[in-house]
């Protein structure tokens, strides 16, 4: 199986962790609502997380084995350009959802007389989604309902305009270089918490929470896993690596081991180390899902082709998500049904996605 087999393979893995998140949400959004949930359950705030991690950690592989592909047949190849043609893919849809959480939730929250948060926007937030730093908005502002899951892409993107510079330099990624980096991630964050500890400035406490929320480590170690299989290095795709991962991902998702650390530092520096094992655990099944074309449910043509719209999925979900719930808000029966409220959702955010990738997305592609 060729390589571009093993990407392909990998779209119903995008489409599981775009389903992850949408759970997540849709159990946030009727707590926001005052409906029945389970937001308070541990197991539903990881699954985001996890869902999260997913996208880095995918990312990471295939936007590195990808540039370092077209490194090879131009060595000349412009950072800008590539950066751009990702642009051109990301930020249509970007700015459309953008759009409608300017205008279409506040419209909709008058209408049926909620506030579910985030639906206020200054001139100050508002820039810095106009300039795409949606992430900064984390540490410096408040997120806006409809376009908050955004902070992903700032985070991936930015990252990578760094980051493939110095692939282009170096031309290869070493697992020494990967601990470096963690381990500088580590440093800082111990030297924020200590310089807090001094001055205690609410600007470096966002700083430090920045430091936990965002794992970009991930995006690291999913790199490597793309330099790896570009050099053709022997990948270890067993049975036993994919169990001992995805059992791994799925007593990290259950059990909240960061907790039993009652020492805030101390809990801040293991949930880093967590952070880091859950991606190297997600690169292992990664690597056994692409190297396995026949693997089920991976395999089904269904879930395939459903990965190819995940970025609309991703971005569309908080809109279909709130107007369904406050819809359904008088029939609490439908809401406490989750397999209604699930399924509806699904379908909905599925069928809107759709008609974007077909009309726009993949038009912008070619």
């Amino acid at each position: 199986m060729n390589s571009k087999n093993h990407f392909y393979n990998l779209d119903s893995l995008r489409l599981f962790a775009s389903l992850l998140i949408l759970i997540h949400h849709v159990e946030q959004f009727k707590l926001w609502s005052n409906l029945p949930n389970l937001y308070g359950d541990y197991w539903i705030k990881e699954i985001g997380r996890l869902g999260v991690s997913v996208f880095f950690v995918l990312s990471g592989f295939v936007v590195t084995n990808s540039f370092l592909k077209s490194l090879k047949k131009n060595k000349n190849i412009s950072i800008k350009e590539y950066m751009q043609k990702r642009y051109s893919k990301l930020m249509p849809l970007y700015y459309l959802v953008l759009f409608l959480s300017l205008l279409v939730i506040p419209l909709f929250n008058k209408m049926v007389g909620v506030n579910l948060g985030y639906t206020k926007i200054t001139v100050f937030n508002l820039l810095f989604y106009l300039l795409f730093f949606p992430d900064l908005l984390f540490i410096f502002g408040k997120p806006l309902l409809g376009i908050s899951q955004s902070w992903f892409l700032g985070v991936q993107e930015h990252l990578y305009i760094f980051w493939l510079f110095i692939l282009k330099k170096l031309r290869k990624i070493s697992l020494k270089t990967v601990i470096f980096i963690i381990a500088g991630k580590l440093v800082l964050l111990n030297s924020f918490y200590l310089l807090y500890s001094f001055i205690n400035s609410d600007l470096i406490s966002k700083i430090i929470t920045g430091f936990i929320f965002v794992d970009f480590e991930s995006v690291i170690i999913g790199s490597f896993g793309g330099y790896m299989l570009f050099s053709s290095r022997q990948i270890k795709s067993k049975k036993i690596i994919f169990f001992l991962g995805l059992a791994y991902l799925i007593l990290s998702t259950v059990f909240n081991f960061a907790g039993l650390v009652k020492t805030e530092i101390i809990r801040y520096n293991f949930q880093i180390i967590l952070s880091t094992i859950r991606a190297f655990s997600l690169l292992s099944v990664i690597f056994y899902i692409s190297f396995n074309e026949k693997l089920f449910p991976f395999n089904l043509s269904l879930f395939r082709r459903l990965g190819n719209y995940s970025y609309g999925i991703y971005m569309f979900h908080p809109f279909v998500s709130v107007f369904l719930i406050n819809y359904l808000k008088l029939n609490k029966s439908l809401l406490e049904n989750y397999f209604f409220i699930y399924s509806s959702v699904i379908l909905l955010t599925a069928g809107v996605s759709i008609v974007y990738f077909r009309y726009v997305e993949s038009r912008l592609v070619k």
